[in-house]
């Protein structure tokens, strides 16, 4: 992260990357009620992560939210799932 040494993003951001270990992860999903006033149900989902072995914390990338959107737009039927055609 920038500190007050004036390291920059450009400085610091190669070597963040460089440092992430790749991995898949299971996160759960909670998919809302018609209502939308509470969770109805919740569901697991296998997604690819980056881990920072530094401080054990988890990142997403683009993909990776987008299958876990895909993977709650498909529970609340608004989706076909990932693969199939439409008629």
């Amino acid at each position: 992260m920038p500190t007050t040494s004036g390291q920059g993003i450009e400085e610091w951001l190669p070597a963040f990357r460089q440092r992430l270990e790749p991995l898949d992860i299971e996160e759960t999903v909670l998919v809302p009620s018609a209502d939308r006033a509470s969770p109805a149900r919740s569901i697991r989902v296998q997604v690819p992560a980056w881990r920072d072995p530094k401080d054990g914390e988890i990142y997403y990338d683009g993909d990776s939210l987008r299958r876990l959107d895909e993977a709650r737009a498909h529970a609340l039927a608004l989706r076909q799932p990932p693969g199939r055609n439409s008629p």
